[in-house]
């Protein structure tokens, strides 16, 4: 069994993760300097969160077969 695919999904989350927190802590090393700044970035920071989960979620259901799609849909209601 080949788990290569599982292990690069697990290593692209991690990643994109770490980026997240990244931008966090850049966001709180800013706020104690500049308040102001800080806040713009941090609605910044939340706005790409935001958007890029939104992305790849719906890239995630693009990309499965409609007979997978009905079963997670039928498991999920």
């Amino acid at each position: 069994m080949d788990n290569r695919p599982r292990t690069q999904d697990e290593g692209i989350d991690n990643s994109r993760y770490i980026v997240y927190f990244g931008l966090c802590i850049a966001t709180c090393v800013i706020f104690s300097n500049n308040i102001y700044l800080a806040s713009i970035i941090g609605v910044m920071v939340a706005t790409y969160i935001a958007i890029a989960e939104y992305t790849i979620e719906n890239r995630s259901q693009q990309l499965t077969s409609p007979i997978e799609q009905a079963l997670r849909d039928a498991l999920t209601s």
